[in-house]
């Protein structure tokens, strides 16, 4: 957590989350002892994916990190420009894939972070949601306007973490490709036509367990001296991967605003659950700066 020697900053923040289990597989202690290599080809199914997942969950728990950063990278669409327009047509196919192009840096990290976050339940289970054309019409409006734009029988999963039930939502949209697993954030479908995330609304919400990066303002020495204790109130929106995707300044001193939204803007989330599917989260923060000199 970034922060400025002599400047404290409380952040209040509670949460509102609904589960509901689909599939799960266990991994014993034993079995965390030794990190596997994640198979060159996978069969397209929920244990091909738990399995895959289960991989990328030991290594972060081993802290190898390196190995982490490269089984996370492979999450990536390789020739994402010809898979989006192969599926969604070249027209709307060019609009999805420069989206993901240009997000996927920022969203690998954000990726990397939430396994981390995620690896340190000692006896996890990951659950797994499988949406294809010919299942039961998805109860996530944004699922099915994905597999209604798709111009090819197309097969999506949806996955989560916990014990007995799911409790934390891992990050994006898989989608089996060459052979291995790959993943897209939600935020490249927002191209879609009748794409509507669903969005609740509290008021201060997403519990503070559920925030995975924290970054602080910025305090002057000179907003410190003007400034013994503030508030700012900021109204955010994050999104289903859990970053903030949207920061405005409700009431403060002008001078300590900016800096407020700018370091929430940087703050990443646990995804936010309703009845078992991802949604976006509209909240507000309130951070109350003091000068501990």
């Amino acid at each position: 957590m970034d922060s400025l020697p002599g400047t404290s900053c409380r952040i209040l923040i509670f949460g509102l989350l609904s589960f509901a289990p689909v599939m799960a597989i266990s991994a014993s202690a034993s079995e965390m002892a030794h990190v596997a290599q994640t198979p060159s080809a996978l069969p397209d199914s929920p244990s091909g994916l738990q399995s895959q997942l289960e991989t990328i969950l030991r290594t972060a728990r081993d802290k190898n990190s390196k190995q982490l950063d490269e089984l996370v990278s492979d999450l990536q669409i390789p020739d994402s420009a010809n898979w989006f327009s192969t599926t969604f047509g070249e027209e709307l196919g060019s609009v999805l894939a420069a989206t993901y192009t240009s997000s996927w840096k920022g969203y690998e990290y954000a990726v990397a972070q939430m396994f981390r976050a995620n690896s340190s339940v000692k006896h996890f289970q990951v659950f797994v949601k499988e949406y294809s054309p010919s299942s039961p019409v998805p109860s996530d409006s944004f699922i099915q306007a994905i597999l209604q734009n798709s111009r090819l029988p197309l097969r999506l999963y949806t996955c989560s973490l916990g014990k007995d039930h799911p409790t934390d939502s891992l990050p994006g949209i898989y989608v089996h490709i060459q052979g291995s697993f790959r993943i897209v954030n939600w935020q490249t479908f927002y191209g879609l036509p009748n794409v509507k995330p669903a969005r609740i609304r509290v008021g201060t919400s997403v519990a503070m367990s559920q925030l995975i990066r924290q970054v602080n303002p910025i305090h002057s020495p000179e907003n410190r001296q003007k400034h013994l204790q503030e508030t700012v109130l900021v109204h955010i929106v994050i999104d289903r991967d859990g970053s903030v995707v949207r920061a405005e300044p409700v009431s403060g001193p002008p001078e300590l605003t900016q800096a407020s939204v700018d370091a929430v803007r940087q703050w990443l989330f646990k995804p936010t659950l309703l009845n078992g599917d991802p949604v976006e989260v509209d909240t507000t923060v309130t951070i109350i700066f003091s000068n501990a000199g």
